[in-house]
């Protein structure tokens, strides 16, 4: 029959510890994993939301600009009292109205369309690298358990733990004073 090897409380203790923190490890990297993916969904969703309320933003001032230019120049149609240079700065104001409205609403556009790049592009970056850190940990966790467990007993790879005799050196034959 095999004889069982009792392990000692201080080698049970170490294995527990040793496998605590590997878990630990393991859920801390998950949690982290899980985090940087819901707060770039996050942010995404954010950035999504605000461009679509700028241009809701936007699209209301244009209607309210439409309204009052509609009014203002029925009133100057009215109005013969109102000189022709009047009815020119009206002109001037509605021309200025819509172009900078069109050109905000370009710049809108553009803009988000940037954060939301750099937003998938960070994504990404995020996802290749904990696909990185997976397949280097399946690569590595055989020969990182293996080196744990190598720390844990003290001893070298290919080394027993079973203790050495020491043996006494041996003394040389010394020469004596040379003649």
């Amino acid at each position: 029959m095999a004889a069982k090897k009792n392990k000692k409380p201080s080698d049970v203790l170490s294995e527990v510890f040793n496998r605590t923190v590997e878990v630990m490890g393991d859920l801390a990297a998950a949690t982290t994993s899980a985090s940087v993916n819901t707060s770039l969904a996050s942010a995404r969703y954010l950035v999504k939301f605000q461009k679509s309320s700028t241009k809701a933003g936007l699209n209301l001032v244009g209607k309210v600009q439409q309204y009052t230019e509609k009014t203002l120049r029925q009133a100057m149609k009215e109005a013969s009292w109102v000189p022709d240079e009047g009815k020119d700065v009206v002109d001037e104001w509605a021309e200025m109205m819509h172009s900078g409205i069109d050109e905000f609403g370009r710049v809108i556009d553009k803009s988000f369309d940037l954060v939301l790049k750099f937003l998938e592009r960070v994504e990404k970056d995020a996802k290749t690298s904990q696909t990185r850190k997976k397949a280097s940990a399946k690569k590595g966790g055989a020969k990182t358990s293996a080196a744990k467990k190598r720390t844990a007993t003290g001893t070298a790879p290919g080394k027993s733990t079973a203790k050495r005799k020491t043996t006494a050196k041996k003394k040389s034959p010394s020469r004596g004073p040379a003649k």
